[in-house]
């Protein structure tokens, strides 16, 4: 039920027209290798879903499909943000024409760096990871999608101040894809960044169907004067990742018992 997912609007998703030069908040990357034949680049990190419970995160490499301008993990229910990124494989320019054509790309590795408000190098990390970019053609790149830890639990660990109830971490993150072509060229992305709220309990949303005003709030021990929803709810794709959960899905977590918690919950 929509009203009770989307208490709070903590992210901002656009979608994006089929530019390869356009990356949702963060810096296109535009400048890869393409002197060596190939120019991969990250167009943008995928918007989660609301999906029914029992089904997984489905993700297309549909360049026009929303993505987000920036990313929100909660460590009350987890401790690791996997971003889905849309890789692009662009056309050369052409001032390259004198160049093999642009090839299909195996992608193989990512690198990122995640960074502090001030700038200060919070964590690094090497990921292996497997996908495939078909070439462009007919001057339209080509995509796939790879997903890619962008903050690991030892990131979280670091954070001094650590994320509190009420009290947030902003980090970006730095992520360079690199892969190999058809032809045996080594090729990397350019630079893409991706800001990410690191919080406590933000994404718990307490519904006026969940909190009963006869207990201390927040609570989630359901308002007898509201009707519950008609059926489960929508759940979010990665629970703890982007989207707000109602307390009621996530009764395991303490934080979505509120002020009840150390009551053992409903």
């Amino acid at each position: 039920m929509p009203s009770r997912c989307w208490g709070r609007a903590l992210i901002s998703v656009c979608a994006l027209a089929a530019s390869p030069v356009f990356a949702c908040g963060g810096r296109g990357s535009t400048d890869a290798l393409s002197s060596q034949g190939a120019a991969l680049f990250v167009q943008g990190v995928l918007a989660p879903q609301l999906i029914s419970p029992g089904l997984q995160c489905v993700f297309s490499s549909d360049p026009t499909q929303p993505m987000l301008s920036s990313g929100v993990l909660d460590v009350a229910f987890r401790s690791e943000y996997d971003a889905t990124l849309l890789i692009g494989n662009q056309p050369l320019a052409p001032d390259d024409a004198d160049l093999p054509p642009a090839d299909g790309v195996e992608l193989q590795g990512a690198q990122v760096q995640v960074e502090g408000s001030s700038g200060d190098t919070v964590g690094t990390s090497n990921a292996v990871v497997s996908g495939f970019v078909y070439p462009a053609a007919g001057g339209v790149p080509g995509y796939a999608t790879l997903t890619v830890p962008l903050i690991d639990a030892n990131d979280v660990l670091s954070l001094n101040p650590a994320p509190v109830v009420g009290a947030s971490v902003q980090l970006v993150a730095k992520v360079t894809v690199m892969g190999v072509t058809r032809g045996g060229v080594q090729v990397q992305s350019g630079e893409f960044q991706f800001s990410i709220e690191v919080c406590e309990a933000c994404l718990v949303s307490f519904g006026p169907d969940d909190v009963n005003p006869g207990f201390p709030q927040p609570n989630c021990l359901g308002n007898p004067a509201v009707s519950p929803p008609a059926g489960p709810p929508p759940m979010p794709c990665v629970p703890g990742q982007d989207i707000p959960v109602d307390c009621m899905d996530c009764q395991s977590v303490p934080q979505c018992r509120g002020a009840t918690a150390g009551d053992g919950g409903a």
